[in-house]
């Protein structure tokens, strides 16, 4: 397998210079590119400081007098151009946070191109802009009486004053852009790809939002190598596994010491906050679902038995979770996917269910169905009872005719904890009431005493540990994000 052939970095300061230049450039076009994609963000950047001198000019300008002068409008326009230079910081600093929470600048950085090229090229374009809008300002405040005193050559000094404070303050925007951090999930983490022809190579991917997952799509038309080296992996990368099925050829996918090979059907769970790499002869075609680990709800030491490890898609779970997985992203195809919260929740149980089982063939503990009986009754009786803020592990014990130490070792033994298995249900059955457009009227307060925690204060700070977010706010992401 031949592999695609990286560009020599510039070695001369005037080859770096260039290498600069021309980066900068590129990203400057990208910038303006997306102006003309979406108007809006044209319209904030040079009609509405002209639609500010309209408005304080002509609107407000006749109501208000200034002493000493008869022209409200000569205090009026420097304001507005100091103004103007300032509002700078938010449109870099905006953009630049929504292309590092989409995982763009990872992108960016795992490409052979300039470091310098994202802030320079961003920066620019904010100057351009800037400047145009600068000028329609002129212009109309000169429509609207404002009029230059000193000269035309005092007049551009100023000006290039207003458009040097405005590039500098771009910088700040720049760097709290790069800075910041949004509660998002990047739906596909840059990848070092090597392939066959590379001319010749077609793929594709999408992705669609499903309540607190993302379902994906990937299809490759020849052979490729995809890796995710430790250089790409931020120190504060999200906690994320993603379950990777395959419909169609064959791939291998290995992380850390292990390695396994998936044909049609078959499905596995990874890291991807550790480096992996997914591998392939000839074309394949794969669905995948990405899931916070929270809401797998398994210990570590269970959850890293299961890492790399292919799951058959022909018997058992794993053959329903297959089934599921293919009819849900097999309709991101025709775009009729809904972003429905039921339908995340089943996949999520499914995919549990699934691995459940998995750990349990596993560990030879498949036929002690006496043990494995009483586990789900127990289970099931707590699951009925969640309600009740005094369900404990005496409660539970003798409802079972079984001693609190008896319980304690069942759970022992599937590596949790009675009492962090009721906490556990709780807040899952709490995170899919604040994610239930249905349920947008009822209180945080009274969601966390529905099942079962006393203290809203407590349940406020348990369900942060746990998923990053107070309620609240975890509440306003995930409807916002279905609007």
């Amino acid at each position: 397998m031949s592999t695609v052939d990286i560009p020599t970095p510039p070695r001369t300061l005037s080859q770096r210079l260039r290498w600069t230049l021309r980066d900068g450039a590129t990203i400057g076009l990208r910038a303006f590119g997306h102006l003309r994609a979406e108007p809006g963000q044209l319209v904030g950047a040079i009609v509405f400081p002209a639609v500010l001198v309209v408005l304080f000019g002509y609107v407000f300008g006749s109501a208000i007098s200034v002493p000493g002068t008869a022209n409200y409008r000569e205090y009026l326009m420097p304001g507005l151009f100091a103004m103007s230079a300032i509002f700078a910081v938010l449109p870099s600093a905006l953009l630049l946070c929504k292309d590092v929470a989409q995982g763009v600048v990872d992108r960016f950085r795992s490409m052979p191109m300039a470091r310098s090229a994202l802030p320079l090229g961003r920066t620019v374009a904010d100057l351009l802009t800037g400047t145009i809008g600068l000028a329609l300002m002129v212009v109309v405040g000169l429509v609207a009486g404002w009029r230059v005193h000193r000269g035309a050559a005092d007049a551009l000094a100023a000006f290039g004053l207003i458009t040097l404070l405005r590039y500098a303050l771009s910088w700040v925007g720049v760097y709290a852009g790069l800075s910041l951090r949004l509660e998002t999930l990047d739906s596909f983490v840059p990848l070092v790809l090597k392939m066959d022809e590379v001319g010749s190579f077609r793929g594709y991917t999408q992705v669609a939002g499903l309540g607190p997952i993302l379902v994906t799509e990937l299809a490759v038309g020849s052979g490729i190598v995809m890796s995710r080296t430790a250089k790409m992996i931020e120190r504060r990368a999200p906690d994320y596994l993603k379950v990777n099925l395959l419909s169609r050829g064959t791939c291998t996918i290995a992380q850390d010491d292990r390695a396994v090979t998936l044909g049609p059907g078959d499905f596995m769970i990874y890291d991807t906050t550790r480096p992996f790499h997914i591998a392939s002869n000839d074309a394949f075609h794969m669905y995948g679902v990405i899931v916070p680990t929270a809401l797998l709800r398994l210990p570590d030491s269970r959850l890293s038995s299961l890492k790399v490890r292919r799951i058959s898609g022909r018997e058992g779970m794993g053959a329903i979770v297959s089934q599921v997985v293919t009819e849900v992203g097999g309709r991101l195809a025709t775009g009729s996917h809904t972003d429905n919260i039921h339908l995340a929740d089943a996949i999520l149980d499914l995919l549990i269910a699934s691995f459940a089982e998995q750990l349990s063939d596993h560990n030879g503990i498949g036929s002690d169905t006496g043990r494995r009986g009483l586990l789900v009754r127990i289970r099931a009786f707590i699951e009925s009872r969640l309600d009740d803020p005094q369900l404990n592990s005496a409660t539970i014990a003798a409802a079972h005719y079984i001693s609190v130490r008896h319980l304690q070792k069942l759970f022992e033994a599937e590596g949790q904890t009675v009492t962090g298995w009721i906490r556990s249900r709780r807040i899952e059955h709490c995170r899919k009431d604040l994610s239930n457009v249905e349920l947008a009227h009822v209180a945080v307060g009274d969601i966390c005493h529905r099942w079962g925690f006393g203290d809203a204060a407590s349940f406020s700070k348990i369900f942060k540990a746990v998923h990053g977010l107070a309620p609240r706010d975890y509440r306003g992401l995930a409807l916002s994000a279905r609007r």
